[in-house]
């Protein structure tokens, strides 16, 4: 969240941020950790918070972006093996894993530079195919 949500509101190609009311609310709903400690507020603590604050907050995961996705590509590895098939992700076959793993995980796709490995990948694709819901790299940032 820290990589994509800054993301999400710099995109005017995704419908849903394309005014700046949106993109303004999403932000005031959408709580980021404090740079400093690490705290998450909650939704109403944070929504209390000035404009600009929280503005600063976003700022601030947008130009650490680096670090951040260092960390993301050193623990990506770590989803091989917890795949089940790029059709879907769970042995059991398709299910509401699915809705929510491919729609929190096609975030992963605006990121520029995130190394997914093979197994995600795959299924991101597949998933991306079979939902008609299109990934994000061609936006990628």
């Amino acid at each position: 969240r820290n990589l994509g949500r800054p993301r999400y509101i710099r995109s005017a190609v995704l419908p849903e941020f394309r005014s700046r009311s949106a993109r303004e609310r999403f932000v005031t709903t959408h709580p980021l950790p404090d740079p400093v400690t690490g705290e998450t507020l909650s939704k109403a603590d944070w929504a209390a918070l000035p404009k600009e604050q929280r503005d600063s907050v976003y700022e601030h995961y947008w130009k650490d972006s680096e670090a951040q996705l260092a960390a993301l590509n050193a623990a990506l590895p770590g989803v091989e093996g917890l795949i089940s098939s790029d059709r879907h992700v769970s042995g059991h076959g398709i299910s509401w894993d699915d809705i929510v793993f491919f729609s929190r995980l096609r975030g992963l796709t605006l990121i520029k530079g995130v190394k997914l490995p093979p197994s995600l990948e795959a299924y991101l694709e597949t998933m991306s195919e079979q939902t008609d819901v299109p990934l994000l790299t061609q936006m990628a940032m």
